[in-house]
């Protein structure tokens, strides 16, 4: 094969390197902000709940009671801001599994370079992908620096797709941090 390492690595960085940048930047800045200041956001959802009750003419009983209104409104707010805290990380773990598909889809198709005088893996999945670079380039990928991210994030995207198993316990002998609930703020 008269490719070299340094072809491979130009490859490597002009696209796959260059699309997961990309797609991780688009991420942090276009999509995380709208989960910004969730704390603020749902005590205005409460206020605005509490404003339009209290201006809801009351009847001739007298059953606006402000005390019920209150209550309203802060279970209106909290529900608001619980939603988008498991939207939040609901919309994480999905882009978390695509960026992962997205390295294994960008290793696979380096492979596919007419440049290379043997046929790419049939399949695109990672050990198949891996095992082709080291076949035919001595390149074990499991020894590069970022192999350890690559395989936690293989690991995320399977528990987010398959919920508990394999890779969900995996992951939590891991990174047991991932597994903690977290609620930011308390309203």
């Amino acid at each position: 094969m008269a490719v070299t390492g340094h072809y491979l690595a130009f490859h490597a960085r002009i696209s796959a390197v260059a699309h997961v940048r990309a797609f991780g930047e688009c991420v942090l800045s276009q999509v995380m902000p709208a989960f910004a200041d969730l704390e603020n956001r749902a005590e205005d959802v409460a206020n605005a709940e509490y404003a339009r009750l209290g201006s809801e003419p009351t009847s001739e009983d007298c059953e606006g009671d402000m005390a019920a209104a209150a209550e309203a409104a802060h279970g209106k707010g909290l529900a608001f801001y619980e939603t988008m805290v498991a939207l939040r990380q609901t919309t994480l773990n999905l882009f978390t599994a695509g960026i992962f598909h997205l390295v294994e889809q960008e290793l696979a198709d380096l492979c596919h370079d007419g440049a290379f005088t043997v046929p790419p893996p049939a399949d695109s999945n990672l050990k198949v992908v891996a095992e082709w670079y080291r076949q035919h380039f001595d390149l074990d990928l499991q020894s590069l620096p970022s192999w350890p991210t690559i395989d936690e994030l293989r690991l995320i995207a399977n528990a987010v797709k398959h919920a508990e198993g394999p890779a969900a316990r995996q992951l939590r002998e891991r990174r047991p941090e991932l597994f903690q609930h977290r609620m930011v703020g308390a309203l």
